[in-house]
């Protein structure tokens, strides 16, 4: 709303209160009504409740009418005090339209909530009660001689033509009946929009049943007392019961408030959400924040025999966005319409709440999406990373086989020529005898450096015995005094018997080079779907895993088998190497794979 509109409406409101005190207190209020105190103060009450609700409708709200609505409602319940003026046609005027305001408070419930009527009828049914409340009054002023009937301050009636108070009793035995004629159809008509209501628009509805009841009462009375006169104080009839009339302003305040509580509930469901949500947890946080239970997601099903029209909600149900029931519309969520969000059409009511919904939506499966296809690309990684140590420790195997059943048996061989050439040789010829001793060390020693470089690169005690007969293995080889307090006596994949093997040999490895008079422990259990693997020793502590280091290469390895590796060193008590490392099947085992030469 522009300043100049906001400010028409605060002076055009102050005028209007401005005005029933002067029209009241110098205008001649009407003697048998005694103090009028009482009237002034709930009219200006009421008054000022719609014109304040009216004004804060329109400004959060500019292209609907319902805050027009208010504003009329305000400016047509002070008009009646126009009537206490001394002046005979304002005295007409204001007497003519004494219950205009109630017409405009049917065409208010009829309106609801966005201002604007449904139907053809519901347009002609407001048309009617605006002219019967008008016309049964002016009607009624043709007949009526208020100085007659015993008001002396009032002025004369410029609109009577024979003052007959028997054609008075007739038109308002007939206007009973009219007048409940119409408060009937205008509740069952309110009654009808609630009934075919749902989601989001049924909560509006339910509050304006609510309001529906107090100003239906209020008419009721209103035409009887008018009516039958009965003997009720003045004060209750004119001054408190209107307050019955607040339930209207009360509701579409509570209903701005509700749109700006929706909106504030959307960002708190978004919050309280695991990051990158389901879709169908994100579907249920919005049902709640909005308060509208039919809202579904639904994803394009581009399967479905090549027809890219179709859409899939979050339970596999089709959703058909050109043939939703009635009262629903669908949102596109992204450009290329791949989610659309199924709303209640009467959303669009509350824009900035439609926006915000859509803006959650779509934020909520950007970021599901995006962790999808990070998560799917880390497994991508993992994997390629698990395929190179794979391919890697195979070709280490292949190696290691070559290297024993080719140099390594040639060595063999040549030790065996050797000491059959040294066997054959006389015993007087020294020097060969010497040579060939030579010869055989030389030989012996490049078999055993040619075995510890083949028991590096792999080593054939894990293929031939597991990993229980290759951890003993390396606690026999150490030069710390090592325990070894379990091991599995199974068998497992290659990959995790060879990682779990080169931890505990580099393990022990630090131990000997860092705290040589240390003693060490190895304990290997496995878990549900794990291999637990733990090298303790009692050294000074201290161990640091760092970028290229043995230690730093160990946790890179175990990463790459999708295991995690702490190191818990405290100076001066010892360190613990742990690792977990992942088992496809616990309850299976399987030997290692050979690998081709």
């Amino acid at each position: 709303m522009s300043t100049r509109r906001r400010l028409v409406g605060i002076v055009g409101a102050s005028a209007a209160l401005i005005f029933i005190l002067y029209s009241a207190y110098f205008g001649g209020w009407p003697d048998p009504f005694g103090d009028p105190t009482l009237f002034v103060l709930s009219s200006c009450v009421v008054a000022a409740a719609y014109l304040i609700v009216g004004h804060l409708s329109t400004a959060e709200h500019p292209d609907r009418r319902i805050g027009l609505l208010f504003s009329v409602v305000g400016y047509l319940y002070l008009l009646r005090s126009v009537g206490y003026l001394h002046e005979t046609w304002s005295f007409a005027v204001g007497l003519a339209t004494v219950s205009a305001y109630q017409a405009a408070l049917a065409h208010l419930g009829l309106a609801w909530p966005s201002g604007q009527l449904r139907s053809r009828f519901e347009a002609a049914l407001v048309v009617a009660i605006y002219t019967y409340n008008v016309g049964h009054n002016v009607l009624l002023l043709l007949f009526r001689d208020h100085q007659a009937e015993g008001c002396a301050t009032c002025p004369e009636n410029p609109l009577l033509v024979d003052a007959d108070p028997e054609a008075i009793a007739r038109i308002d035995g007939v206007s009973i009946f009219i007048s409940q004629l119409f408060t009937i159809a205008v509740v069952g008509v309110i009654g009808w929009h609630w009934r075919t209501s749902e989601g989001y628009r049924r909560t509006s509805m339910n509050r304006l049943l609510l309001v529906a009841v107090p100003i239906a009462a209020y008419s009721v009375v209103v035409d009887l007392t008018a009516r039958f006169e009965p003997d009720l104080p003045d004060e209750l009839a004119y001054a408190v019961a209107p307050l019955l009339l607040l339930s209207a302003p009360v509701a579409q305040w509570v209903e701005l408030r509700r749109a700006a509580v929706a909106r504030a509930a959307v960002g708190q469901a978004l919050v309280g959400l695991d990051p990158g949500p389901t879709p169908a947890a994100l579907q249920d946080a919005l049902r709640s924040a909005v308060g509208d239970n039919e809202i579904r997601l639904a994803l394009r099903d581009g399967d479905r025999d090549g027809d890219r029209a179709g859409y899939r909600d979050v339970t596999g149900v089709d959703v058909d966005p050109g043939r939703l029931p009635p009262g629903r519309t669908a949102v596109r969520l992204d450009t290329r319409a791949d989610w659309v969000m199924v709303v209640d059409a009467h959303l669009a009511d509350e824009p900035e709440l439609l926006e915000m919904v859509v803006a959650a939506a779509r934020l909520a499966l950007d970021h599901a999406r995006m962790r999808a296809e990070i998560g799917a690309q880390l497994a991508e990684v993992r994997e390629s990373r698990a395929r190179i140590v794979q391919a890697a420790d195979a070709a280490r195997r292949k190696l290691e086989r070559d290297l024993h059943d080719g140099a390594q048996q040639r060595l063999v061989t040549l030790s065996l020529a050797v000491g059959l050439a040294r066997a054959g040789l006389p015993d007087d010829d020294a020097p060969t005898r010497e040579l060939l001793d030579t010869a055989a060390g030389e030989a012996a020693a490049a078999l055993a450096e040619l075995r510890d470089l083949a028991r590096g690169i792999h080593p054939a005690v894990l293929t031939e015995s597991g990993l229980a007969g290759g951890i003993r293995a390396l606690a026999e080889r150490s030069p710390v005094p090592v325990t070894v307090a379990a091991v599995p006596p199974g068998r497992y994949p290659a990959s995790v018997e060879i990682t779990a093997y080169f931890l505990v040999a580099e393990a022990l490895a630090n131990v000997s080079k860092h705290a040589p008079g240390a003693a060490a422990t190895v304990t290997i259990g496995q878990g549900a779907a794990t291999l637990d693997i733990e090298i303790a020793d009692d050294g000074p502590g201290g161990a640091v895993v760092r970028a290229g280091s043995g230690l730093g290469g160990l946790a890179d390895r175990v990463a790459a088998a999708g295991g995690r590796l702490e190191v818990r060193s405290p100076t001066g008590a010892g360190t613990a190497v742990r690792a977990r490392l992942p088992v496809a099947d616990s309850g299976a085992v399987t030997a290692p794979t050979e690998v081709d030469r």
